[in-house]
């Protein structure tokens, strides 16, 4: 009989560690080691799960409950809906039924989610949904896509819930006089924001549709915020630029395209990139290049935008109107050029006449959806506004840097008397969201001191408590000040803006 030689090898040493059964169920299906961490452990946390747990209120013996009457094998599960709240005080249950009781928001318990990086956070999400998400958009709150699209997404992904609580919290500190705790909460989310967009830049990947259209949003709200920061530094054109590029992407094929709710958000992106990049186009174009951003042709036709579902978010049917701003701006552009050498050619003066037929022309009834009567209106009155300013532009272009001619002087005091008493009409409405454009066209020539003192008062004294507002004005007194002739219109603000280093980011 063979004889085996004795092992001489080394034995594994290990410490006795007993297999428990105490973990979250979630752990114990995926055969992961749980820290056993309540309500939610770490693993489930780390890995965005639902962490589950047996009920250790109920008084059976351990292991599955037997159904007799089907002899199926069930347990009862509890999740708490309240971090402080025990286990254990779940309410015992007859051992058939199954319980899940998954708060919506049960996530955000986390401690290192973004709801929980300040003790404030929970009332930004809050301040958010009640008062800044509602007055972002010229839509009523149930319709705004700020709210309907933004928040559900931002329950799953961090980086737009710090972007959007920045925007809150930028928003609540105008608002409280800079409260500092606010403050505070305000840059630590933004930092988190920019921070964790720029790592998942890095790591982009063309094939990944649904995450490159999450930083585009990001950057939309990122936007925002700059402008509720009260930020004079040109910051929202960096973002703007950085939506372009991943716009493109889309439109030329270069990213996979998308499918389902996905197109709805997309669409939204659009038309507030195209809305933020108009708002902001005060000056002739290539005035200050650190604003100049190129007019894609999507931009021209805004058309397009009808198939998606948020459509009218912030141009509320009067895109045809909007998209006359950069054709106006490069006009202006022109005429400067024209003015160094000569008279005004007569490409200029066929298109002045163009654009001035699209203006005269134009009719909100071919947009009009089913809403009634008195919102109708309300949009009518909003889409005049567009109209005056925009015929404004269209005056100062022509002159060049200097308006000279006393007939036109009296039509611009004549349409920006009308802007003012158009806008108080509109008071209250959702429609004021969009009205700073055609109020800063029309502050920009006015000569009245009665008028100017009173878009002043109108500026800082806005039902909307937000600093770009107050940074608009602050631009305004600015001009008013000058005595050049030149400081006058668009050309004039960007004058301005030069003299003294102020590239306020408005919406």
């Amino acid at each position: 009989m063979t004889i085996a030689a004795p092992f001489r090898g080394t034995y594994k040493l290990r410490p006795n560690y007993p297999r428990t059964k105490t973990g979250c169920l979630t752990c114990r299906h995926r055969r992961k080691k749980c820290d056993e961490r309540r309500p939610i452990c770490r693993g489930c946390t780390r890995n965005e799960l639902r962490c589950l747990w047996k009920d250790p209120s109920h008084s059976r013996p351990p292991g599955p409950y037997i159904d007799q009457a089907h002899g199926r094998k069930q347990c009862v599960l509890v999740v708490a809906d309240d971090p402080n709240q025990a286990i254990s005080s779940a309410p015992a249950l007859q051992p058939p039924d199954l319980v899940l009781r998954l708060p919506p928001n049960q996530l955000h318990y986390a401690s290192d989610r973004a709801c929980a990086l300040t003790s404030v956070s929970l009332g930004l999400l809050s301040h958010y949904i009640i008062h800044t998400g509602a007055l972002l958009a010229a839509a009523p709150l149930e319709h705004s896509p700020f709210i309907t699209q933004l928040l559900p997404l931002a329950c799953l992904d961090d980086t737009l819930m710090h972007a959007i609580l920045a925007t809150s919290a930028a928003h609540l500190s105008f608002k409280n006089n800079g409260e500092v705790e606010i403050d505070m909460a305000a840059w630590k989310h933004y930092s988190s924001a920019i921070q964790s967009l720029q790592r998942q830049c890095a790591n982009l990947c063309a094939m990944d549709p649904e995450k490159t259209l999450r930083l585009l949003v990001v950057l939309i709200v990122i936007s925002h915020f700059e402008a509720l920061s009260g930020n004079c530094n040109g910051t929202i054109f960096m973002h703007l630029r950085a939506c372009r590029v991943l716009i493109h992407g889309f439109l030329n094929g270069h990213i996979a395209p998308l499918t389902g709710d996905c197109k709805s958000l997309f669409g939204f992106s659009i038309e507030i990139y195209a809305y933020l990049l108009f708002s902001n186009t005060l000056t002739p174009y290539g005035m200050l290049q650190e604003r100049t951003l190129p007019y894609d042709s999507f931009l021209m036709s805004l058309d397009v935008l009808t198939q998606y579902q948020t459509f009218g978010t912030m141009f509320a049917g009067a895109h045809g109107l909007f998209q006359l701003i950069p054709l106006l701006s490069l006009l202006h552009s022109n005429r400067l050029n024209e003015q160094e050498v000569g008279e005004v050619s007569e490409s200029s003066i066929l298109i002045s006449n163009q654009l001035y037929d699209l203006i005269l022309h134009w009719d909100l009834s071919e947009c009009e959806d089913d809403c009634d009567g008195h919102e109708a209106s309300r949009r009518q009155l909003a889409a005049e506004c567009y109209r005056y300013a925009l015929e404004i532009c269209l005056l100062t272009a022509m002159a060049g840097t200097e308006v000279t001619d006393i007939t036109t002087i009296y039509r611009i005091e004549t349409l920006t008397r009308a802007i003012m008493v158009t806008v108080e009409q509109l008071s209250g409405s959702s429609y004021c969201a969009s009205m700073l454009w055609p109020l800063m066209i029309a502050g920009s020539c006015m000569i009245n001191y009665r008028h100017q003192n009173k878009l002043e008062e109108m500026l800082r004294n806005s039902r909307y408590q937000m600093r770009h507002t107050v940074s608009a004005a602050e631009l305004l007194c600015l001009l008013w000040k000058e005595d050049s002739q030149h400081v006058y219109g668009p050309y004039g603000l960007s004058v301005v803006m030069k003299k003294y280093n102020m590239n306020c980011c408005l919406f």
